[in-house]
């Protein structure tokens, strides 16, 4: 079971503990303590012979026994839907309140760990146990948080399917409220977007809470998919703020590598440009648009054409066991790989993977050494015995990458490295290749300084035995 699952699980049946008090009308008897029929066993092709409580005991005892399909099936089903609608109300809670015509109806609010209330919705259980979202139910507060919720159908947009979600916010300091419109992709069939999609609303809260410099007003904003292809989504957002006197216009861009789901800056595209804001550029066929700040607000101006390169940016995972074969660490790597054919990107290509089978096959294996000692008296270990077993906190050895310059004949890229082994380091390392010559024309050799603290540990573990 997923924890994030185990946590809605928990956190509902305390939700519903908790407020039996409060909602003696609408909670079925179960959740006030009666006893139910026990129907663990038992399996139903229908909801039509079952009471309301019967149903809420299907739903809420699916993972005691998966012997019955519809246990694992409709709960799955229904959660799948939740996490549609309200893909960061990460706590919920549910209870079937009534029946209508042959249908019940349940309601799932948010239960976040702070109490605030966000959400607040119906959804339909049919006969055939099938289920579906009342969309004209759903209720935010955003003045208990930032809001995201799906607002709208889905439709197909350059071989993708897009789902548009609704973005309400509030800022009790600044008193400005924000009304957002933005494109999503769907992910009714499977979680393959999460990644992205998550970047995406985080991004536009982010820009909210740290760089929407106005107060008492409202922001309102509709979007616009500017590019969509293998390599980049690029997204504009624009409106008005309105304060009830005067309006400004806005805008603001996002936009985001689609291989690794990260935002991408404006100096991945523009390699002489200092670091400036995520959110003052965007791109459309090619070209680079900057939004500036004008008289009357956002101000959109061409700057240049792009020479982008697609790339792709691969994780391998690994681990790392003791010789009686007990798991240690976990390891991964993001390996970039640009999508071009030469000669030159070929020994680009070839440079990078060469890095990632160092960390592999040296750095990751010596490292695994300095902590394989500590297991020789260990029968047994999974991967979360880390810290109850010997006060430390789990190993691993991590490298994210991300794109520091795509444009100009030039592709390179920061290392984000985590090791935790005994032997610790943390930090970032840049590469820089010259696409037209097939040359470093930057590297900083981090793995080098992590393996000379490893041998430096084992000199000192021999000097004291």
């Amino acid at each position: 079971m997923s924890m994030k699952l185990r946590e809605i699980i928990i956190s509902s049946i305390v939700i519903f503990a908790v407020s039996a008090c409060q909602r003696k009308e609408a909670i079925p008897n179960t959740l006030q303590g009666e006893a139910l029929p026990d129907i663990a066993n038992q399996e139903y092709d229908s909801t039509a012979d079952m009471t309301s409580e019967e149903v809420w005991e299907y739903l809420e005892n699916y993972y005691i026994d998966q012997s019955t399909h519809y246990k694992s099936t409709v709960w799955s089903t229904y959660e799948e839907l939740v996490n549609y609608y309200f893909p960061d109300m990460e706590r919920w809670g549910t209870y079937i309140f009534e029946k209508r015509e042959e249908d019940y109806v349940a309601l799932v609010y948010d239960c976040a760990m702070d109490h605030s209330e966000r959400y607040q919705a119906q959804i339909l259980i049919h006969p055939d146990f099938s289920v579906e979202m009342l969309e004209n139910t759903i209720k935010t507060n955003p003045e208990a948080g930032f809001c995201i919720y799906a607002s709208g159908e889905d439709y197909i947009y350059h071989g993708c399917r897009i789902a548009e979600y609704h973005v309400e916010a509030y800022d009790e300091e600044t008193e400005l409220y924000l009304d957002a419109t933005v494109p999503l992709f769907s992910q009714r069939e499977g979680a393959d977007w999460d990644e992205l999609n998550q970047c995406i609303w985080q991004r536009i809260k982010n820009w909210f809470s740290e760089e929407a410099h106005y107060e008492k007003g409202k922001i309102t904003l509709d979007y616009e998919i500017k590019t969509l292809n293998n390599d980049i989504y690029s997204i504009l957002l624009h409106g008005i703020y309105d304060n009830g006197e005067w309006q400004k216009n806005m805008a603001i861009g996002l936009t985001m590598s689609m291989s690794n789901g990260q935002m991408l800056p404006k100096t991945v595209f523009a390699t002489d440009e200092e670091q400036g804001s995520l959110y003052d550029f965007y791109m459309d066929n090619n070209t680079l648009y900057a939004i500036k700040d004008g008289k009357d607000g956002s101000e959109l101006a061409e700057e240049r054409k792009i020479e982008f390169h697609g790339y792709s940016m691969k994780k391998k995972e690994g681990n790392l066991y003791s010789s009686n074969g007990l798991w240690i660490a976990d390891v991964y790597y993001e390996l970039p790989e640009i999508l071009e054919y030469s000669e030159e990107v070929t020994a680009i290509n070839a440079l990078m993977r060469k890095d990632m089978g160092r960390f592999f096959n040296e750095l990751a294996q010596e490292a695994g050494e300095c902590v394989k000692n500590q297991f020789d008296e260990v029968e047994y270990r999974s991967e979360h015995d880390v810290e109850a077993l010997f006060g430390e906190p789990g190993y691993y050895c991590y490298v994210d990458t991300e794109i520091l310059y795509n444009n100009e004949g030039r592709f390179g890229v920061i290392y984000h490295y985590k090791i935790n082994m005994m032997v610790t380091g943390e930090g970032e390392a840049i590469a820089v290749y010259d696409l037209n010559e097939g040359e470093i024309l930057e590297y900083q050799d981090w793995q080098k300084e992590i393996l000379e603290k490893i041998e430096k540990y084992k000199q000192e573990l021999q000097a004291d035995e």
